[in-house]
């Protein structure tokens, strides 16, 4: 397995356009601003580790900027679970403001605008995961882009010593060694952000059920688990999702509608992406593509190649033999 390690480190006057852009190229596309014009100082290094990538960054006090013009040049749409190690900030975003102190994990959005201020010199550990990882294991993720997690006790500090030991040992570990130590690592760290009371949705919820209101969220979000947890199943329809639930069909639409999707366009991209990720795991290289397609609850092979070369811009045949060349 090639363990990908990329490091960029620079001091002095006039260093900051190159932190700019090692941050846009191996991170995220921002916008910022450095805290002291005159000096700046960063270190950077990347690693992937399976499907996940770690970035650990060391900075001056810098001001970054995730605009929707920068989202609409970047598509890539990762969340980033960030351990802060040291120095004092804040994220800001539409839905709350976050301060970022050391020992703690906070829950970014790519897809979404923010802003992220660092008072002083900081260093901190940014953990990419992607989208479909990540919601199959928190549902209505949104609601944990305001907690902080601190972690000097319980799960929090399990899940933090967790992500530096695989850091530390993934060079040792195998293709299949990294995707499994990767599974666990996002297991503890959504363990981490549920553990928070700012992540567990109120009481009161469960007694609502307007669609645009608090128990019609929670009531998407357990459909939504429930979907993912079906997606290999051909008859995974609009009817038994309604039926399994005890609510109507029609309800059933009026909540998707909140999201601005589709019942069948949600199962449509789950079942994709959940077939991306079997592409490239290598537990399944025996696998055919034909296989992995039916796995995942597609009937037609020519229609599933169609969409998924629509989304993904690359033939599933060409996804899995790149794949399999890097392993």
């Amino acid at each position: 397995m090639r363990n990908r390690i990329v490091t960029a480190s620079e001091s002095g006057a006039g260093q900051f356009g190159r932190y700019w852009q090692a941050v846009s190229s191996q991170v995220v596309r921002v916008d910022a601003l450095p805290g002291n014009s005159s000096d700046f100082n960063y270190r950077i290094q990347s690693q992937t580790v399976g499907p996940l990538q770690f970035i650990d960054i060391q900075s001056d006090a810098v001001v970054l900027n995730r605009s929707a013009q920068c989202i609409a040049r970047d598509p890539r749409n990762h969340y980033i679970v960030s351990l802060h190690r040291a120095g004092h900030g804040t994220i800001r975003h539409d839905r709350a403001e976050v301060a970022m102190a050391p020992g703690t994990l906070v829950l970014i959005d790519k897809a979404l605008p923010y802003e992220t201020t660092f008072h002083d010199a900081c260093a901190r550990l940014l953990i990419c995961i992607p989208r479909v990882l990540l919601e199959r294991r928190l549902n209505d993720s949104d609601r944990f882009l305001r907690v902080q997690v601190p972690t000097d006790k319980g799960i929090g500090r399990i899940a933090a010593s967790y992500a530096d030991s695989l850091l530390q040992e993934a060079a040792h570990l195998d293709a299949v060694g990294q995707t499994d130590a990767a599974a666990v690592c996002v297991d503890l760290l959504a363990a981490a952000f549920q553990s928070a009371p700012e992540g567990r949705p109120a009481a009161c919820e469960n007694f609502n059920t307007d669609p645009r209101r608090g128990g019609g969220l929670v009531l998407l979000s357990r459909i939504r688990a429930y979907v993912r947890a079906n997606l290999s199943r051909p008859d995974l329809d609009p009817a038994s999702i309604a039926e399994a639930h005890g609510i109507s069909k029609r309800y059933l639409h009026a909540l998707f509608a909140t999201t601005n999707t589709s019942v069948g366009a949600f199962i449509r991209e789950e079942r994709l992406d959940r077939a991306y990720i079997d592409l490239g795991n290598p537990r399944l290289r025996d696998l055919s593509v034909t296989e992995i397609v039916l796995r995942n609850g597609f009937n037609d092979v020519p229609h599933f190649t169609r969409r998924f070369k629509a989304k993904y811009g690359v033939q599933p045949n060409t996804l899995r033999t790149a794949r399999r060349d890097e392993h």
